[in-house]
């Protein structure tokens, strides 16, 4: 809805993502992990007890940290002048006394929004790296997975053609090629033709094993 607005408004476009992002906020309660198996031994050596570890910092892969962050991040906005839209508490919007407008939908640690002049988007950019470090582009690329297409004078598109692109690219190697649309029929009869080992044979636990380590 943010960028449908700032097309039909005109509105320059940006978007950016926050690097290193979880890190920044603090963890807001203890969290305890268990620690990583290696060459170290975290066995206490009086009770022989396997140790665990407080968390300092708020971790990426830690279940809370997408939240943390996310509040930390909107306590941000609205301490410099931004206000959240009162249904979808991740879309922001601020108008100053000269009417200049600036507006920005937020999902974790990327955003993508519009601003109604050049002096206003950087001032939104201003404003999230005093914070944090951000990288930022006057162009909408993609959004939640979807690529986003705006030109003047066109309808706002959204595809996911490169992200299906990629799975091919990843899956059936070779066969994203410019002549070709889709995957031939024998790759894909020798992909459905893959025969998994058995549970718990000899080749299913070496193959568990080598995905642990990895």
């Amino acid at each position: 809805f943010t960028m449908i607005t700032c097309v039909e408004d005109g509105f320059i476009e940006f978007a950016f993502d926050i690097t290193q992002a979880f890190p920044v906020e603090p963890v807001d309660r203890k969290i305890f992990i268990e620690l990583p198996k290696g060459p170290f031994d975290w066995t206490d050596p009086i009770t022989g007890e396997e140790q665990i570890g407080l968390l300092q910092q708020n971790l990426y892969g830690t279940p809370p940290a997408p939240r943390t962050f996310t509040k930390g991040r909107h306590a941000h906005f609205l301490a410099n002048g931004m206000s959240a839209c009162s249904v979808e508490r991740n879309s922001y919007v601020r108008v100053d006394e000269a009417s200049n407008e600036v507006r920005c939908t937020a999902y974790v640690d990327e955003g993508w929004g519009g601003a109604s002049n050049m002096d206003t988007a950087l001032w939104f950019k201003a404003m999230l790296e005093k914070k944090y470090k951000i990288t930022w582009r006057f162009k909408w690329q993609n959004a939640l997975g979807f690529g986003v297409e705006s030109e003047p004078g066109q309808p706002l598109a959204f595809t996911s053609t490169k992200y299906i692109r990629a799975l091919v690219d990843q899956h059936l190697q070779g066969e994203s090629k410019p002549t070709r649309k889709t995957a031939s029929r024998d790759t894909i009869m020798k992909l459905a033709g893959i025969k998994l080992p058995e549970l718990n044979s000899a080749e299913d636990l070496a193959m568990r094993g080598m995905q642990e380590q990895a």
